[in-house]
């Protein structure tokens, strides 16, 4: 064990040095500073004392670990008094097999520990996850040591992708339903301003949490124009909302539908739509990060979707321990 790195918490002269690490050692997920910043230090879940650092007595930064435990729900989720988190967990790859991480993950876990918490996720944390688990193929260093730890799948989510080349359109099935559905008076729309109420009322009835927040942050850009409108769709009956679907630049998601509404063909509809959209601004490719194998082949694979990754949620019953 390497006696000149320190594992301490982060402080404020860390910060630049942490987003570097995180960009060399999870290349897969392209992380910038600004991105660390938003996703991290902006967090109001997340303290610098759960942010484990590996320093070098020259000031670098050669590791760290992302612990966050929930101190405030999320809109009007359900708080979580269960279960912290990992987000992200790296060691630069010359400083790897020397207890580094082993060290990294203890100290994440004696701060999960500290707030009470008896479980430890990685890395399904919503809304400040930069990817679902973790990539077997894409880290399988990672993968290995976790378990090694004692950590288990308790999940295989996927991430999917889908190529939009000129002249792509609409599958003739998608675009039946979508006359099938106008016949019953549902019809795919942008998002209007006198919508909104209804929209957030749909949300909060039928998925309170994360998405809220997103979705206001969408419409604070549109109607400031600095999105354009298709960027959020909704599914309306009426002044009903059954469902929407949102995209940044060529990410789908989130989207849903009212649980009552579900088998009719709105989610496949507003799927088509938000696809036709993104390949109108430009987009050759749409992709999402999260879902399951069930949602996969119900919605998207018939859509075009291929998979893209694959990742292991991975968790660990915490005792009471201290750690060392």
């Amino acid at each position: 064990m390497p006696v000149d790195v320190e594992v301490r918490a982060m402080t404020a002269g860390d910060s630049l040095l942490i987003g570097d690490l995180l960009a060399r050692c999870m290349s897969a997920e392209r992380i910038s500073n600004p991105l660390f910043w938003g996703r991290v230090l902006l967090d109001p879940n997340i303290r610098s004392s759960g942010i484990a650092v590996a320093a070098t007595p020259a000031g670098g930064v050669v590791g760290c670990a992302i612990a966050v435990v929930e101190r405030r729900p999320v809109e009007d989720g359900t708080p979580d008094t269960e279960r912290g988190w990992v987000t992200a967990f790296a060691v630069d790859e010359a400083w790897r097999r020397q207890g580094i991480g082993t060290r990294l993950l203890e100290f994440a876990e004696n701060y999960v520990r500290k707030a009470g918490r008896t479980i430890m996720d990685i890395s399904a944390y919503a809304p400040g996850y930069f990817v679902p688990g973790v990539d077997g193929v894409a880290y399988p260093e990672a993968l290995a040591f976790l378990k090694s730890r004692g950590y288990a799948s308790t999940a295989r989510p996927l991430s999917m992708s889908i190529s939009l080349p000129m002249g792509w359109q609409i599958p003739p099935f998608a675009n039946q339903l979508s006359i099938d559905l106008q016949r019953q008076g549902i019809h795919v729309h942008p998002v209007e301003p006198h919508q909104l109420s209804a929209l957030l009322h749909f949300l909060r009835a039928e998925f309170p949490g994360p998405w809220q927040a997103q979705v206001r942050g969408a419409v604070r850009d549109i109607l400031a124009q600095r999105r354009h409108g298709s960027d959020l769709l909704a599914a309306s009956r009426g002044d009903e909302i059954l469902g929407f679907a949102h995209c940044f630049r060529e990410r789908f998601g989130p989207f849903g539908v009212a649980q009552a509404e579900r088998g009719k063909g709105i989610g496949i509809t507003l799927l088509a739509r938000m696809l036709q959209h993104i390949q109108a601004r430009g987009g050759r490719h749409a992709w999402f990060m999260w879902s399951d194998d069930a949602s996969a082949a119900r919605v998207y694979t018939p859509m075009g979707f291929v998979e893209s990754r694959r990742f292991d949620v991975m968790r660990k019953q915490l005792d009471s321990s201290s750690g060392v």
